[in-house]
């Protein structure tokens, strides 16, 4: 397996893990759908470090930015639904 191909599934992983960590995927173990802001927020912080700390081509760049830039309306839309008072379970 390349490292683009390796790059690709841990960036897969990251985001599967984001959407989970924001309550719009299930638990793969309990089933369940549960909101975790902090950890989200920190998979976040770890896609971004990956973007600032690896040297990317082009493709990858833009993969990892459209990646990021889902997730981070994601978040800041799960957390304004928190704020309200509605979890994102409630909402799929």
């Amino acid at each position: 397996m390349s490292d683009r191909d390796i790059f690709g599934k841990l960036l897969a992983m990251l985001h599967i893990g984001a959407l989970s960590q924001l309550g719009l995927l299930s638990n793969p173990v309990t089933g369940k759908q549960k909101a975790d802001l902090e950890t989200a927020k920190t998979t976040l912080d770890m896609i971004d470090m990956l973007g600032r700390r690896m040297y990317l081509d082009e493709e990858e760049k833009t993969l990892l930015d459209n990646i990021l830039t889902e997730l981070r309306i994601r978040y800041m839309s799960v957390k304004e639904m928190a704020e309200g008072g509605i979890s994102p379970e409630e909402v799929n």
